[in-house]
């Protein structure tokens, strides 16, 4: 998505997408088309193995949010510069619908996105984990 003077996630359901595409990893750098004022979307199916509360590390240079299963997890969104926030969510095994949305406003750009939960100390979400071009949509509950 590209835009002008954002200084949030802006609501890109009412966008249109200059690309769309299915992607193998969390990465911002397919998607320097430009240096400013630009965002994304990714959604997957999250696929947990062990039932218990999870928590997830955003940490973004501008805005980001994760979404699981229609709830905000983390809300990290703004204009700000490199910032962690964090998240607690009770999962059960299965599958979830996981959508992280970032924006850049101006300058540099960072997505990192880590997990910590049972039997799993904090490291960075495993690709394995998410299963791309899978998910189905969800409202987002931005409360």
């Amino acid at each position: 998505y590209e835009g002008t003077s954002w200084q949030k996630i802006p609501n890109f359901d009412s966008l249109k997408a200059v690309s769309e595409g299915v992607v193998t990893d969390i990465d911002l750098v397919p998607f320097r088309r430009r240096r400013d004022q630009w965002g994304v979307r990714f959604t997957a199916q999250l696929n947990v193995v062990a039932e218990g509360t999870y928590t997830f590390f955003l940490t973004s240079d501008d805005g980001s949010r994760l979404v699981i299963d229609g709830k905000v997890i983390v809300d990290n969104d703004g204009s700000h510069g490199t910032l962690e926030k964090s998240g607690m969510v009770m999962l059960t095994a299965g599958a979830h619908v996981f959508v992280l949305d970032y924006f850049n406003d101006v300058g540099p750009e960072a997505l990192d996105l880590a997990i910590e939960g049972p039997g799993m100390a904090r490291r960075p979400l495993p690709v394995s984990m998410l299963t791309f071009g899978q998910s189905k949509e969800a409202e987002v509950d931005k409360k």
